[in-house]
């Protein structure tokens, strides 16, 4: 009995991989992210971002307005998480748009976009040294937060 729950858990853990390889990993073929994409998308006092239209790739849905990064970086620092499956994550950094550093240095947290279903294409990847990271597009884009 105890074996055949161990090939059960196997396969199902093998399959929870397969399935998030698909939906998760970056298209390895595009260009390379900015860390930096312009100076109207800029952070305004340290937790505000405004100056962005956030843009569902999904469902085409668009939000125009500031951005307050605050209430998500309160959830984090409480160890709250946004119910989302890679919330919390290892942020595997693949495309190289932040500094390279050791596998499990990064994690990767939900910032929910007003009026949109889920967890919107908004993303946090903090260091463990505390540097921030936000990208408003899933990791096409990103620039660094002075919280």
């Amino acid at each position: 009995m105890g074996k055949k729950i161990l090939v059960y858990a196997l396969f199902f853990v093998l399959l929870g991989g397969l399935l998030g390889g698909l939906f998760f990993l970056p298209d390895l073929s595009a260009p390379r992210p900015a860390l930096d994409s312009g100076p109207e998308t800029k952070p305004t006092n340290g937790l505000i971002v405004s100056g962005l239209e956030i843009v569902d790739k999904f469902t085409g849905k668009t939000y125009t307005g500031p951005v307050d990064l605050g209430p998500a970086l309160e959830r984090i620092a409480s160890g709250r998480r946004y119910p989302h499956l890679r919330d919390g994550s290892v942020f595997r950094n693949m495309s190289g748009a932040l500094p390279g550093r050791p596998h499990g240095y990064y994690k990767e947290y939900v910032v929910p976009t007003p009026g949109f279903k889920g967890p919107g294409p908004q993303r946090l990847v903090i260091g463990g040294g505390g540097e921030i990271y936000y990208t408003p597009d899933h990791y096409e884009t990103f620039m660094e937060i002075e919280p």
